[in-house]
């Protein structure tokens, strides 16, 4: 691991900021994970005190990004017993039980997020347990799921692939390696039906070309029936980080 954690607070307009230390990095910088949850990257020698003053003087840019992030995600900061989502085909649904940690189950029709009676569930630990176990659930779906539309258009076009792995991937939908692996992030599944199976068959298309050149498109065109650009420009408008 390039990056060692050196200090993480909670802080009540950024959320979760972690410091960690690179032996990359050349100057200070901050990467936003997702909503309320950032990385101050520091290099060697730079102290934690003027990480913490650099974070200081981004504070008015990180809270319009994430004021930004809010726009484009329709999910709500707290999730609660009064939350309503649809997670793709699914409801998600939480609910009080007599347990000792946050828990969950699902069915073909709803993700079920159990919260212990005693938990502040407006707590941040709380939330981030909420989110943890829903993105689980999600992660066991799509590995079955996805993994059934990607052997399907594996089959029909004839391009073979090695192995699936399910990730919660925080630049991209999917990624194919030279090896024939495929990734495909757990957040697909909230995703339309029509965008998931093109970034299936954009990742399939990767197998021949690695590359995003004239060739890769004409390929990609004919296994969406001329839509690929139309595809990838809708998906591009999609918010990759949800939760």
């Amino acid at each position: 691991m390039s990056r060692k954690l050196i200090q993480k607070i909670y802080l009540e307009e950024l959320g979760t900021i972690r410091f960690e230390q690179s032996k990359r990095a050349k100057r200070l910088i901050l990467r936003v994970e997702k909503k309320n949850e950032t990385i101050v990257v520091m290099p060697l020698g730079i102290s934690l005190s003027k990480g913490r003053a650099f974070l200081e003087t981004q504070k008015e840019w990180l809270i319009n990004t994430y004021k930004k992030m809010s726009a484009k995600n329709s999910f709500p900061d707290i999730w609660n017993e009064e939350t309503k989502l649809k997670l793709g085909t699914r409801k998600l649904i939480i609910e009080r039980a007599d347990i000792q940690r946050v828990s969950g189950n699902s069915n073909t029709e709803e993700y079920r997020i159990l919260v212990p009676k005693n938990y502040d569930i407006n707590n941040a630990e709380t939330q981030i347990a909420i989110k943890w176990v829903t993105s689980e659930l999600l992660r066991h779906s799509a590995k079955i799921e996805l993994g059934e539309r990607l052997r399907f258009f594996s089959e029909k076009h004839k391009i073979s692939f090695n192995k699936l792995t399910i990730k919660k991937m925080r630049t991209r939908w999917g990624s194919c390696s030279s090896k024939g692996n495929i990734n495909l992030s757990l957040h697909l599944l909230v995703l339309p039906k029509h965008l998931q199976d093109y970034v299936i068959l954009h990742e399939l298309t990767h197998r021949t070309e690695l590359g995003h050149g004239k060739s890769f498109w004409l390929k990609l065109d004919k296994l969406t029936d001329g839509h690929a650009r139309s595809l990838d420009n809708e998906l591009s408008k999609k918010q990759l980080i949800l939760f």
